[in-house]
């Protein structure tokens, strides 16, 4: 659980309650189900018609990953790929086809068989930053529709708003509903700029994020491949995949007793 975006959004979402309260408020004084309808209505009715139907059927699942915190696999890969560079300068390339049936992750699998099957390295490498790219144009079109939405946002809250207007303005004969009215009108600005900037836009920050450690960690692992392929022994894997890590962290991984098995 990415514990930091439900702190963001409670910190955020209290701010705006407390604020209101601090006014002579109540939390209820910004809620108008007529605004929410206008305002978050068009924002769906604007997401449909520039996306996919099956890409907006999954904005909820794209959502869901910045509650998520992936592992920092840096140090579980470096390992594995000391192991793999001991096993392939021991018995060869092709008894790495054992370790490979027992990998989990179906990239580093993949690139482990192209290893094994005698693929050239320039090979190895093209065929696996193709996937990384590919991967990468995912993520980023991903938390482009999110940038999208939050582009709307504020858009269709005026609109709310000037429609909230237009019937206050139509009704001047009564001139105590006049300040309710306007208050009203204004909720929807308020929801729209408040979707777009706490959440919608925050979202599509810890996407990159997210996509920048994944890729980075990919990455990683091409030049473990490379490395056992072109038979480093474990030392040299270690430290040249410890550069893709802050070189503090690395140190003190070495510190606390990270060391490599040498072949």
């Amino acid at each position: 659980m990415n514990i930091a975006t439900i702190i963001g959004l409670v910190v955020a979402l209290g701010a705006i309650n407390v604020m209101f309260i601090l006014n002579g408020g109540t939390p209820m004084t910004a809620f108008d189900y007529t605004s929410i309808i206008g305002t978050f209505g068009g924002i769906i009715g604007a997401t449909f018609v520039s996306n996919p139907l099956s890409k907006v059927l999954g904005l909820p699942g794209i959502m869901m990953k910045t509650f998520k915190q992936p592992p920092d696999r840096a140090t579980e890969i470096i390992e594995l790929f000391q192991r793999l560079s001991d096993s392939a300068r021991r018995d060869g390339l092709l008894a790495l086809e054992s370790e490979a049936n027992e990998i989990e992750d179906p990239f580093i699998q993949r690139g482990v068989m192209l290893v094994v099957d005698g693929a050239d390295s320039d090979v190895v490498e093209n065929v696996m930053e193709t996937d990384i790219e590919l991967m990468e144009e995912r993520h980023k079109a991903n938390a482009g529709m999110l940038e999208s939405i939050a582009a709307y946002c504020p858009v269709f809250g005026v609109i709310g708003t000037l429609m909230g207007m237009i019937l206050v303005l139509g009704n001047l004969s009564d001139p105590d509903s006049l300040g309710p009215g306007i208050a009203v009108a204004f909720l929807g600005s308020l929801y729209g700029v408040g979707a777009a900037n706490i959440v919608f836009l925050p979202m599509a920050s810890k996407l990159k994020g997210l996509s920048t450690q994944e890729a980075t960690e990919k990455r990683m692992v091409v030049q473990g491949l490379l490395a056992v392929q072109a038979g480093e022994n474990a030392s040299i894997v270690r430290e040249k995949l410890g550069s893709f890590m802050p070189a503090s962290a690395f140190r003190k991984l070495v510190d606390e007793g990270f060391e490599a098995r040498a072949a």
